[in-house]
Parts: C-alpha cells; structure tokens; sequence
C-alpha cells in the first residue's frame, strides 16, 4: 500500500509541476513567486524554510529552501536560492538566482523588471520504487529519468500609490517548446492604511493560468501592524482555506502557515504546513522611499 501510494504521488506530483513554488508566504516575501520583487525592500535577509506538502502522507513533496536577498543600489536588486524537494519516487536539488531594475515613473509610480536562472538537477531514490508495480515505475523512468533541467523566468510589478499589479512568467524558455510561457501567474492588490498608518489591510486576488493544468485563483486578506506582526488568511481555488503569521522581532522574523485539505485528501492526510525563518543583515533607506513600502 505505501509503495502504491508514493507512486500515486508521483503521478499527482508530475501533473502539478507548476504549483510547486507555492508558499504561503508569497504577499509577505513577493520574491518566492516574483523575480521582480528581489531586493524590493530595503533590508538585506538571509531566510530558510520547510514546506510539508499533505503532511504524514508518504511520498507527498516535502521542500526545503534557503537564500538571500537585497539591494544593488537604489534601482537595482538581487536574491540567490538554495532548494531541496523529494516527492514520489523523486528528489530535486536546485539553485536560483533573481535580479531586478526598478524604474521611477514619478514619485507616485514605480515599475520593476526582474528575470530569474533555475538550475536543479533530478534523481530518482530507489528507495522508494515500486517493486509490486515495476511497469509503473518504468513509465515514470522513462520519461522523468534522472537528468539536469535549466529555465528561466521574468516577472513584473507595477505600483501606482498604494496599487500593485504583478504578472510573473516563470518559463519564458526552458528548452522546450511546448512549455515556452504556458504558465502565467496574475496578482493584484491594494494596502489601506489605518490607525494613522500603523496598520496595513491587504486584500488581493493571485491568478494562475498553466495550458497543462486547471487554472487556479487564490483570495487573500492580510493585515499588519507596524510590520512587526501580520496575519493573513485566505482560499485556494485548488488546495482549499489557508491561513499563515508571522512575527518579526528586532531582526529575526518567525513565519508560519497552514493549509487545509480538501476533497478525496480530507481522510489520507492533515493539512499543509510551511514554516520559515528569516534575519535581517542590514537595512538601508533609500532617498527616495516613503517610510510605509507594498513589501
């Protein structure tokens, strides 16, 4: 039964490929989901985190991913990312670099461009295969044996006052045709200020369209205070509610989130946690930068 269900896993896994850069903490840390937010802040942060996709589910993903991110200059930023993934029979090891150039429209309109390398390389655990099914197995080695892939992305955030519009279009060339920009991911959102600025309410709407699989809308509402404390909760058209908080305390920020299951899952696995941890090396104000930033 466990072998069958680490193949199953596998299958799901393949045909959700695209979902694996999911985080809960995507409006809080843009850069996991958009090369253009790298260095949209003005600290630099080193941070690591543990995804546990369907948690005490074998063979669900399991992620883990550490990196660093800052500023260049006033226009310019950068972030580097070390990650880990094991999923079905599979495990991933992978680097990716992100750089971003922000363009100054005037004072109340911003517009950054970022672009983003992926290197990781794949291997199969034979751990994990399945002896009471090798003609299963010998379909997914096959066709997803073990091998190196290489793709780039690019990513774009526009903020006018306190509006941002985000598209991301992490394939733009992954040396295959037949995937070349089949995924797109849409965000918009708008901060209303409170209690004279100390308080941030966040709604916003995430789009994603992949020509391969289901397309999926996710609402959320965050609110922070005096970003030093934020909550968020919201639905996942795919994966159900979710809810994730963080806490930043002096220069170290404690992040956590939860996924509910929904579905055929609701009786084989709980829900999905996420949990990361960051640290502040530096922060450095730019001359030109309000004291309440989207990020």
């Amino acid at each position: 039964m466990k072998k069958a269900l680490i193949f199953f896993f596998s299958i799901i896994c393949l045909n959700t490929y695209a979902q694996f850069g999911e985080s809960s903490f995507g409006l809080q840390y843009p850069v996991l989901m958009n090369p253009a937010a790298a260095g949209a802040s003005p600290q630099t942060e080193v941070f690591v985190g543990y995804r546990d996709q369907w948690s005490g589910l074998e063979g669900a993903p399991r992620r883990v991913n550490a990196g660093i991110q800052g500023r260049l200059n006033e226009q310019g930023g950068v972030a580097a990312m070390l990650h880990s993934r094991s999923w079905g029979i599979f495990d991933d090891m992978g680097a990716s670099f992100y750089y971003a150039h922000q363009l100054n429209l005037g004072s109340d309109q911003k517009l950054r461009l970022g672009l983003s390398s992926h290197l990781m390389q794949r291997s199969v655990n034979d751990n994990r295969l399945d002896v009471d099914n090798p003609d299963a197995d010998m379909l997914l080695l096959n066709n997803y044996s073990n091998d190196m892939h290489m793709h780039f992305g690019f990513g774009m955030l526009y903020q006018l006052h306190n509006l941002t519009v985000g598209l991301a279009l992490p394939g733009i060339y992954n040396g295959s045709n037949r995937s070349m920009l089949s995924n797109q991911n849409f965000l918009v959102m708008y901060d209303f200020y409170a209690f004279a600025k100390d308080m941030i309410l966040r709604p916003s709407l995430q789009y994603n369209h992949d020509n391969r699989l289901e397309d999926q809308q996710i609402f959320s509402l965050q609110a922070l205070w005096k970003k030093l404390f934020w909550v968020q909760a919201g639905y996942n058209s795919i994966g159900g509610f979710m809810f994730s908080t963080g806490l930043q305390y002096e220069k170290l920020g404690i992040n956590y989130g939860y996924d509910l299951n929904r579905g055929n899952l609701n009786g084989l696995a709980a829900g999905s946690h996420e949990i990361m941890l960051t640290f502040q090396i530096s922060k450095k104000q730019a001359s030109d930068e309000p004291e309440n930033t989207p990020f």
